[in-house]
């Protein structure tokens, strides 16, 4: 069944492809490249022991037109075992399928991604790792990302997202994902029209009016995975949230840009709504601010950057077994980006008007570091960190604490790339949420 579903979704991507072809958007680029990485791998085991492997990978990466695919086939392996003993030994949960890991789900990873368009593009196609996915305004959907797990769990989402303009029809369009096409655990998708589109009025024309619907049909999908993991394994009902919102450009010139927008959600039988603004400021200075009117268990963006890790906490307050008082609360975001977004800092910030003692409800900081090779000779670099349960602003440096941190720090020699990078996330055991961390170096040849 599972092989069935994905391949329709393949067939119908493939279809959707031919489609903008035919509407002009014919490749006229194509380039080659691959990619041979050696380096060194660190696994946690479940009794707080890390085995080390070495590394190998293969990355072909194709590019025509608009169209794009890459593979990326890693051998971890090592001559000695875990006892130490001499000999040759592969890692096995890379190529082996087990009890909790499927075919599909092992397999499809190795297609790093495949790509039509670009986000923002009439006619936009992603399968592979989802950095940080947004339906409509984010009140639901905000930044999901199906990497938390990586390299431990590689999944293979999707993104699809269609505009009518497309086909010369600019008043409707959609924005989807599917989080796990091998397990379809997690998917959610956003319609809008623009009721005005035809009006050609400036500004008015681009009126958004959209419905937003998310569903989780595992919440404990990864908290099976861990062996130390004891609490319940089966949800008795999946989370379904939805939203109206809608999104009114008001200002879209090269000196300042702004957008008006605003939603109303529900997680079962809790509420929220929000009202907000953003854009960008003479070409560099990002920045948005949110009111947020939320009643009690309500989780605004519920499927966040972090989800994957805090599902089981979530899905507690979704199920009526924890509680989050309601509140009215803030979000505010500020950042930059120079150089043609080369360098692009960004912070978010949003929680309560007040104080709060549960964690969900505390102020959560979500920010992102990226530098772009060009910009300092060699070296090039991108950085997440992810925040909850602020109560304090020395909270801010206990970054080992309630935390979700990437770092992937990169120097070129020539076509020889030396990689540092290191994972910090938070699993969910019967003594709480315990650190796990994820290192390594990785030398990689680009040809």
């Amino acid at each position: 069944m599972r092989t069935i579903r994905t391949g329709a979704i393949l067939l119908l991507l493939l279809a959707f492809t031919i489609t903008a072809q035919e509407a002009g958007d014919s490749p006229s680029q194509t380039s080659f490249g691959m990619g041979v990485a050696f380096g060194v791998a660190a696994f946690p085991n479940p009794d707080g022991t890390v085995e080390t492997y070495n590394a190998l990978s293969l990355r072909p990466d194709i590019s025509i037109g608009k169209f794009g695919i890459g593979l990326n086939l890693t051998l971890h392996y090592r001559f000695a075992d875990s006892e130490g003993e001499s000999g040759f030994e592969v890692r096995e949960e890379d190529w082996v399928p087990d009890s909790d890991t499927s075919f599909l789900e092992l397999y499809l990873p190795k297609i790093r991604y495949v790509r039509y368009g670009f986000k923002g593009d009439p006619l936009y196609v992603k399968a592979g790792t989802l950095d940080a996915v947004n339906l409509g305004t984010g009140f639901v959907v905000g930044g999901y990302s199906n990497a938390n797990y990586l390299p431990d769990f590689p999944v293979w989402g999707l993104e699809w997202d269609m505009d009518g303009t497309l086909v010369n029809f600019p008043f409707i369009g959609f924005e989807s994902f599917v989080a796990n096409l091998a397990a379809f655990e997690l998917f959610g998708v956003r319609g809008y029209v623009r009721p005005l589109a035809g009006s050609g009025i400036p500004m008015i024309k681009d009126l958004q009016v959209g419905a937003t619907v998310a569903v989780d049909r595992d919440p404990y999908y990864y908290a099976r995975k861990n062996e130390n993991y004891t609490g319940p394994e089966e949800a008795d009902d999946p989370v379904v949230a939805w939203s109206l919102d809608a999104i009114q450009p008001i200002l879209a010139s090269p000196l300042i840009s702004l957008s008006a927008f605003g939603a109303v959600a529900m997680e079962d039988e809790a509420a929220g709504a929000m009202i907000g603004a953003g854009g960008r400021a003479f070409a560099f200075l990002l920045y948005g601010a949110q009111l947020r009117f939320l009643g009690d268990d309500f989780i605004p963006s519920y499927f966040d950057v972090s989800y994957d890790l805090y599902r089981p906490q979530k899905y507690a307050v979704y199920a009526g077994e924890a509680h989050v008082p309601g509140s009215i609360g803030w979000l505010a975001t500020l950042g930059f980006s120079v150089l043609e977004d080369k360098i692009v800092l960004k912070a978010t910030m949003d929680g309560p008007f007040g104080s709060s003692e549960e964690a969900l409800a505390r102020p959560h900081l979500l920010a992102s570091f990226v530098m772009a090779e060009g910009v300092v000779p060699g070296f090039f670099f991108d950085i997440v960190y992810d925040k909850k349960d602020i109560g304090s602003f020395s909270d801010l440096g206990r970054w080992q604490e309630d935390s979700y941190m990437v770092f992937n720090i990169h120097y070129r020699s020539g076509p020889a790339v030396l990689t540092l990078f290191y994972t910090l996330r938070y699993e969910l055991t019967d003594e709480g949420y315990e650190p796990v961390t994820t290192s390594g170096t990785e030398v990689s040849i680009q040809f």
